[in-house]
C-alpha cells in the first residue's frame, strides 16, 4: 500500500472511530467497489473523495462505478450529495420551486444576500431509464439540487448516478455535442477523458500534503492516466504543494471569494 493511501485509509478509520485501519482496504474493495478489481490510484480516488467531503462508502454516499473499457471513478450518490449540502458551513436552506415540465432550486447562504438558483429542465434531462420512468419529478428533483449546489457551492470534480451513465453511454458530462473536441497532447492531457476530473481532484487534495506525496501519486499513475492528466496540471499542482508546504496556501475546501 503506497504512503498516500495509507495516509487516507487512516483518516478514514479514525473519521468513523474504527481504531485500526488493517484490512479496511480489502472491506472498502467489498462494499464500496462491489468485488471490482481495484488499483491503488481507483482506491486513492475514491478514498480522497470521501474524506474531503466527509462521506460514508458504507451507506452509498459514495461508491466505485465500472466505466466501460475498464477503469473505475468515484460516483457520490443522491444521499452524499444532500450530505455535502446540509454540511457547508455557509448552508442557510434550500427551497423547490416545480411543476410538470421544470424545477427550480434555491439554496441559500449565509455570507450571501442573494439565494443561489438553477432550473433544470424535464425535457432536457429524463431519460429511458427505470428511475426516470417512474419517478420523474423526484429525479428531476434531485438533478436540480446537484447542480444548484455545485455553483452555490463551487464543487468540481464529483460526479453523480445520473451522470455515471451518460459516460458509460458515450456522452462527455457538461459538453455540448457539437463542440469540437479539444487538441490532445502531453502538455494539455485530454480533459475530455471522463477520468480527466477525477484525476485533477485526486492531485489537488493530495498535493495539500506536499511535493513529496505528490510526486509518489503520480508516480502511482498509469502511463495513459499521466497523459490524461497532463505537463500542464501537473505544473499548477506542484505549485499548489509548494504553496502548502510554505504555509501560504489555506485549505480552501470551503472557501470562496
Amino acid at each position: 500500500m503506497t504512503t498516500a493511501l495509507q495516509t487516507l485509509t487512516n483518516k478514514l478509520a479514525e473519521r468513523f472511530e474504527m481504531g485500526s485501519s488493517d484490512n479496511l482496504a480489502q472491506t472498502l474493495v467489498a462494499t464500496a467497489f462491489k468485488g471490482q478489481t481495484v488499483t491503488p490510484e481507483q482506491m486513492t480516488a475514491l478514498l480522497v473523495v470521501a474524506n474531503q467531503y466527509e462521506l460514508n462508502p458504507w451507506t452509498n454516499e459514495i461508491y466505485a462505478f465500472p466505466v466501460k473499457g475498464g477503469g473505475i471513478i468515484p460516483i457520490v450518490g443522491v444521499d452524499g450529495w444532500y450530505a455535502i449540502i446540509n454540511k457547508h458551513p455557509q448552508f442557510d436552506g434550500i427551497e423547490f420551486e416545480q411543476n410538470a415540465e421544470s424545477c427550480t432550486c434555491r439554496i441559500f447562504r449565509k455570507d450571501r444576500q442573494r439565494p443561489t438558483v438553477v432550473t433544470e429542465y424535464l425535457d432536457e434531462c429524463k431519460r429511458p431509464t427505470d428511475p426516470w420512468n417512474k419517478y420523474p419529478k423526484r429525479m428531476l428533483r434531485h438533478k436540480a439540487a446537484i447542480q444548484c449546489a455545485r455553483v452555490a457551492f463551487s464543487l468540481s470534480g464529483i460526479y453523480e448516478p445520473d451522470e455515471a451513465d451518460r459516460i458509460n453511454e458515450g456522452q462527455t458530462v457538461g459538453t455540448p455535442q457539437n463542440q469540437p473536441a479539444p487538441t490532445k497532447n502531453a502538455g494539455t492531457g485530454d480533459p475530455s477523458n471522463a477520468e480527466f476530473e477525477t484525476l485533477v481532484s485526486t492531485l489537488e487534495s493530495i498535493a495539500q500534503q506536499g511535493i513529496e506525496a505528490l510526486e509518489q501519486c503520480w508516480k502511482n499513475l498509469t502511463k495513459e492516466q499521466r497523459f490524461i492528466v497532463g505537463s500542464n496540471e501537473l505544473a499548477r499542482i506542484k505549485e499548489l504543494a509548494k504553496q502548502y508546504e510554505q504555509g501560504t496556501m489555506q485549505d480552501a475546501e470551503f472557501t470562496e471569494a
